[in-house]
């Protein structure tokens, strides 16, 4: 306080150095929206269909959250929010950068946060993951559900030749039990 006193052109000197610096740095910090969607996962491949990839709840919401982080997500987002009206450019390094993705310890829901320059840009940005997570795996359930049919072809197939052999047995045991 004394110093103060002695020597009150110094401390408003630094008060306002010190303030400018604030200033400049506020102005200088562009501005930045978030914005959140939340998904709820369920394992579509634990029916007695398709053969379930993971048995366990957790890991499977930790493979959905891998798979919401991948690039192949944020390039179809990307390509999502290219294609909407009005089309919005935001490239697949901003959303592999700007995408955080969280789940939950025990629970199927996981939420997607986007930041972005506007508001706009935050929801569609994270909106545009949540498509893009939902088409890639309606895709691979539709490539398990064609391999699973392909297999089902197979076996059919070996069925009915097992089956054309055994008739073919059949009808030589018969021509020999009639001489």
């Amino acid at each position: 306080i004394t110093a103060v006193r002695q020597h009150p052109v110094v401390v408003l000197f630094f008060t306002l150095v010190f303030g400018a610096i604030g200033v400049w740095f506020a102005i200088d910090q562009p501005a930045s929206f978030s914005a959140r969607a939340g998904i709820v996962v369920e394992d579509a491949r634990a029916s007695t269909l398709f053969n379930s990839r993971s048995s366990d709840a957790e890991r499977y919401v930790a493979d959905q959250v891998a798979i919401l982080e991948s690039r192949v997500v944020a390039e179809r987002a990307s390509q999502l929010v290219a294609t909407q009206d009005p089309p919005l450019a935001i490239s697949v390094d901003d959303f592999l950068k700007n995408t955080t993705i969280s789940a939950g310890q025990e629970s199927n829901f996981i939420t997607i946060s986007f930041i972005a320059s506007s508001a706009q840009k935050a929801e569609a940005g994270a909106g545009a993951i949540g498509l893009a997570y939902e088409a890639a795996i309606q895709e691979a359930l539709a490539e398990d559900a064609e391999q699973a049919v392909v297999e089902l072809d197979k076996a059919i197939d070996a069925a009915v030749q097992e089956i054309e052999t055994l008739q073919s047995q059949i009808d030589s045991l018969r021509t020999e039990s009639d001489e």
